[in-house]
């Protein structure tokens, strides 16, 4: 997969080529983060869009969903004119081509939905290993909504990654989750009220009480025992 970029957020032109592992590196405030999070709403709205027609049966609107993703991954400040081009060559050749006006997304040129289905990935994105200490709180989120009939805006990124964290992906192929458990001597392990803890030397630690950088190997403990770590699938 290429990815192509102009005038995207701090980006004023760039080639991605994302092929295996990929490192991208670089000075503070280059746009390293927001061509993660772009990446993010793409992966997302092409998911989301595959959701909807398989499952409600009713068409897809790309533009609106993706929108829905700028404005809630970026606060509508992404870009006054720019565009981003998605080029993978395979067996099955797309081109995804997006151009934005206005922080809106002007246009979106995508292939037919029978291309869609050989696109097949999966995106977990980290901000931050704070996602554990609002863990029980994104639980209760929809129980609070659904008694108050609210609708209560939080962020999409941690939502998301609290839903890989609690619910297991298609498969069976964990791939990393026990060197993990061999490098910080422990395992982020789920009790039966569905709270997450760590444990080590046959002991419960609490979260709160768990180092920041044994919070970063736990989230990718978790979601390598979860299957979001496949081939295809994007960190």
């Amino acid at each position: 997969m290429e990815l192509q970029l102009k005038n995207i957020g701090m980006i004023k032109e760039a080639n991605i080529n994302l092929d295996g592992l990929t490192v991208i590196a670089g000075e503070n405030d280059t746009g390293k983060s927001t061509l993660s999070k772009v990446l993010f709403g793409f992966i997302q709205t092409i998911n989301t869009s595959k959701y909807i027609e398989a499952r409600q049966k009713i068409s897809y609107n790309f533009d609106e969903i993706f929108n829905s993703y700028i404005e809630d991954i970026f606060d509508n400040q992404l870009s006054l004119d720019g565009t981003l081009k998605i080029i993978d060559i395979s067996d099955n050749e797309y081109i995804f081509l997006l151009n934005i006006k206005d922080n809106k997304c002007a246009s979106f040129d995508i292939p037919p939905m029978e291309t869609l289905e050989y696109m097949d990935y999966s995106i977990s994105m980290v901000e931050s290993p704070v996602i554990w200490n609002f863990m029980n709180i994104f639980t209760q989120l929809p129980l609070i909504e659904d008694r108050m009939n609210i609708d209560l805006k939080y962020p999409v990124i941690m939502k998301d990654l609290h839903f890989q964290l609690s619910v297991a992906n298609r498969g069976k192929k964990d791939i990393i989750s026990k060197n993990i458990k061999s490098i910080i001597k422990g395992e982020f392990k789920e009790d039966s009220l569905g709270y997450f803890f760590f444990e080590k030397d046959n002991k419960r630690i609490e979260l709160l009480n768990t180092a920041t950088g044994i919070k970063y190997f736990g989230i990718l403990q978790v979601l390598s025992r979860n299957n979001y770590f496949l081939e295809n699938d994007i960190l």
